[in-house]
């Protein structure tokens, strides 16, 4: 009987809701700034980094959570990707959509200095080959004009 406890124990650390492996961006650090990403394209966004999209500085500052399962895994729960953006001086965390479609209370998306950010995509997947070999984690977004 006292292996039950221990079991569900373990079974709960093996399901970990944050990437320890991945440091979160340096918010003293300046962001390297592309320029020209137009606006309603899927721009990729490495961590700490920051592109220009229409015009506004949009960087991606954290993993807040990542508990998605791992590829060529079966899980319980599919979990979930969410991250924080910083756009212009505003932040928001953002969560990636389950199944194409995300909950309520974890928006994919925000408004935010005048551009719509939708969040699309998290790469590397947890536990891909692109992981293991130490690709850098990118953002995919797609940010529209507010008024437009």
């Amino acid at each position: 009987m006292l292996r039950l406890p221990l079991f569900v124990a373990l079974a709960a650390a093996g399901c970990a809701t944050s990437r320890p492996d991945v440091p979160a961006a340096s918010p003293s650090a300046p962001p390297a700034v592309e320029t020209g990403a137009p606006a309603e394209a899927p721009v990729r966004i490495t961590l700490g980094e920051a592109v220009q999209i229409d015009g506004t500085a949009v960087r991606f500052d954290a993993i807040e959570e990542d508990s998605r399962c791992p590829e060529n895994t079966t899980c319980v729960w599919e979990g979930r990707a969410r991250v924080r953006l910083a756009v212009a001086s505003e932040s928001v965390v953002l969560t990636l959509p389950h199944g194409g479609t995300a909950q309520a209370d974890e928006p994919a998306e925000a408004t935010l200095a005048g551009l719509t950010v939708e969040v699309t995509a998290l790469r590397p997947f947890p536990g891909s080959a692109e992981a293991r070999g130490g690709a850098p984690v990118e953002v995919e977004v797609i940010a529209r004009r507010a008024d437009g």
